[in-house]
């Protein structure tokens, strides 16, 4: 039993999104007031709370909120007022620790920062509807308790005209939150005056509203954020993260990572065919989980952009990028292999998956991002120069190594695949370019049958290529000491300037398409070692594309963990 749709539950929801509320309240004029007596049961206190809130159509307030964070050594405390439209209408405004403005309103989030300079934007209705759902906005005691087990705290007695009320969560995905919240109502009016919690962050919140209005007549257009011209909009929900504001007011938190994501339906356009394991499926399920555990909305997003003939006659013959689309307009159904499906929309995603990897790394490459992941279809390690295989119809990594190289000034580039099959075309590619190190760890024997440890490079590149074979069954400690024994030492010597990463998570152990037995948490680990050679030598910058993977739920997984890392 809880709340009806507002002040309790607006309360909760901005905690939740790191935003405030406030202290002081009495009912809303015209309510029948109840007179409060020191001691009541929770049903009559809830009750009590549904008769107010009821009567709520708008609301406005104060907010104070304090966060403490093991990371800190000083708290976050910030300030402004905040407002309410039922039934799921919200706008928060800062002054302090910088002035901000987001609001919720239509199913769509809109942040405007005008001291940086940047603005986001995100459609979040399905994820605005849960949230307000959970905390009660618009719903009765009734609703919230389907969400929430809740109890009356200090044996249902008034401390200093407040009931305690303490809201445990029954969903797991809200106990992923936090474990508990406190909530403090004023005695009389049943409004909240006082929220505490701990997020799963360690990060200690208390939040106090104030100078509470209800039913305030309200401006047409308050939830209108408006955005001058000419300031960048990204896709992203990054406002309200205590580390923005912790960095904002000079706290010892690390920035938050401006990290570049793709991830365009538009790739699951690549058609394989009926029980193909490169299936558009795989991206989807990536799509929903990074989405669901609020990764992509950390990330700025970019659209699908793509390759010109020149970026693809980097490393492709002129001949080969004709087959490739001949076959797909011709409506083909497979090139130079059984095993390389194609559609007619292939050639033109494929120019998309290669082109967006790109763009990402010309942005990492300009200082304008920290790094990136392109999650992109077909992948393309197995492609030649002059042939397509292996599922992949351009080689994307290679063409933005080629990219960075002959656009950006970068000067060295290394490539990590850790893919279970070995990367033959990448290493094919480059094998006599001594400005590009390709490393590889992956199962041998295995298909494609390349990437013995005797290849090393050939010519001016000798030297150049690392391959690290895996037998069958080998699992996390072989799969990261290739890293960290192998990798790592090479790296004192070519020093890159840029690091890109084949990430493939078909080497998990649920995989079906290979015989390691490498775990989610491994794909982390492999991230965090690759991000410190991308420190120590390369500024940081790094930027990833998806190759193979083929357990839906592990690949979705491991790709959210290795994102989560990236961050």
């Amino acid at each position: 039993m809880f709340v009806r749709r507002g002040a309790v539950v607006l309360a909760l929801s901005a905690a939740l999104v790191g935003v405030a509320p406030a202290k002081e309240s009495k009912p809303p004029r015209g309510a029948k007031t109840v007179t409060a007596v020191p001691t009541e049961t929770l049903d009559q206190v809830l009750t009590r709370f549904d008769q107010v809130q009821l009567q709520i159509r708008t609301l406005s307030a104060e907010f104070v909120q304090t966060t403490r964070s093991p990371l800190l050594e000083d708290p976050i405390v910030a300030r402004g007022r905040f407002y309410l439209t039922k039934p799921d209408s919200v706008l928060w405004e800062y002054s302090v620790p910088e002035p901000m403005r987001f609001a919720v309103a239509d199913g769509k989030y809109t942040g405007y920062f005008p001291e940086r300079k940047r603005a986001e934007k995100r459609d979040i209705k399905r994820w605005s509807e849960q949230l307000f759902r959970f905390f009660g906005v618009g719903q009765g005691s009734k609703e919230l308790e389907k969400f929430y087990d809740i109890a009356l705290g200090e044996s249902g007695k008034a401390e200093d005209g407040a009931y305690l009320l303490v809201l445990s969560p029954k969903k797991r995905r809200v106990r992923k939150r936090f474990d508990e919240v406190r909530l403090w109502v004023d005695a009389r009016s049943l409004l909240p005056v006082r929220i505490e919690y701990v997020g799963k962050d360690g990060n200690e919140r208390e939040i106090r509203l104030l100078n509470t209005r209800f039913n305030p007549d309200l401006a047409v257009g308050l939830y209108d954020v408006a955005i001058p011209d000419g300031v960048p909009i990204t896709n992203g929900f990054s406002g309200l993260d205590i580390s923005v504001r912790a960095n904002r007011i000079g706290a010892r938190l690390p920035a938050m990572r401006r990290i570049g994501l793709v991830l365009d339906p538009v790739f699951e356009g690549h058609d394989t065919g009926r029980g193909h394991p490169e299936s558009p499926a795989r991206l989807a399920r990536i799509r929903e989980v990074l989405e669901e555990r609020g990764l992509a909305s950390r990330c700025i997003r970019f659209p699908a952009t793509p390759a010109t003939d020149a970026a693809l006659l980097r490393v492709h013959a002129a001949a080969h990028l004709r087959r490739v689309e001949d076959a797909c307009a011709a409506g083909e159904r497979f090139i130079d292999s059984m095993d390389t499906a194609i559609g007619t929309e292939s050639a033109r995603i494929a120019r998309l998956a290669a082109g967006s990897l790109s763009v990402l790394c010309a942005e990492v490459a300009a200082a304008r991002l920290d790094g990136g992941l392109a999650v992109v279809r077909p992948p393309g390690h197995h492609a030649e120069r002059d042939i397509a295989m292996g599922f992949c119809l351009f080689n994307n990594v290679a063409v933005a190594a080629a990219a960075l190289r002959a656009e950006c000034a970068v000067d060295r580039v290394l490539i990590v695949d850790w893919d279970v099959h070995h990367g033959n075309g990448t290493q094919h590619i480059f094998e006599d370019d001594p400005t590009v190190f390709y490393y590889s760890s992956h199962q041998m024997p295995l298909y494609p049958g390349t990437g013995y440890a005797t290849e090393r490079g050939k010519g001016r590149g000798s030297g150049a290529t690392l391959n690290v074979p895996l037998r069958p069954g080998d699992g996390d400690g072989r799969f990261l000491a290739g890293l960290t024994e192998a990798l790592v030492p090479a790296m004192e010597s070519f020093r890159p300037e840029f690091v890109l990463v084949s990430a493939g998570f078909d080497a998990h152990d649920a995989d079906p398409l290979g015989s390691l037995r490498v775990s989610t948490e491994a794909f982390a680990d492999a991230t965090r070692i690759v991000r410190t050679i991308a420190d120590r030598f390369a500024s940081g910058r790094i930027v990833s594309t998806l190759e193979g993977g083929y357990d839906l739920e592990a690949l979705a997984a491991s790709t959210a963990i290795h994102l989560d890392a990236l961050l």
